[in-house]
């Protein structure tokens, strides 16, 4: 993935933000730019703003997620380190996604980019307090149970 992250909102809006920079240097984090791209990209957009969802600046990037997530928006960043680790994907997804939603991770195909998937449903705040998926696809099977 070319981007360092994906927001999909629940209407079926897909935002990316950031380029993600590779190194290859085995134990270099590449791209810690993650939440500067979010606040300069995402954050000032009209989709945004639109949805009504509000950035916590007192909150770093990946407390927000959480939040974000809980009000419905999906989020995925690409979590891989350098040029010769797999590649990654750090996920936080809402308890009840949308139709729309779905369907976008089902023809992205977001397993066939990312190799290691680390998915997460939180139920609250609480960093503890999750759904774990080993996959989109399990992630998408499970949602589509519940309909």
């Amino acid at each position: 993935m070319k981007e360092q992250g994906i927001v999909i909102f629940p209407d079926g809006e897909i935002l990316t933000f950031g380029k993600q920079v590779y190194t290859d240097q085995p134990n270099y984090l590449s791209s810690p730019g993650h939440e500067k791209s979010f606040i300069d990209e995402i954050e000032p957009s009209f989709e945004f703003k639109l949805s009504g969802l509000k950035y916590d600046f007192n909150k770093n990037l990946y407390q927000n997620a959480i939040d974000l997530s809980l009000a419905g928006l999906v989020f995925i960043l690409n979590n891989t380190l350098n040029t010769t680790s797999k590649q990654e994907s750090l996920c936080y997804v809402p308890e009840l996604p949308s139709q729309e939603q779905l369907s976008i991770l089902r023809e992205n195909d977001y397993d066939s980019i990312f190799e290691i998937n680390n998915i997460y449903q939180f139920n609250s705040n609480d960093f503890d307090d999750y759904q774990e998926y080993n996959s989109f696809y399990d992630y998408i099977n499970a949602k589509e149970k519940r309909k």
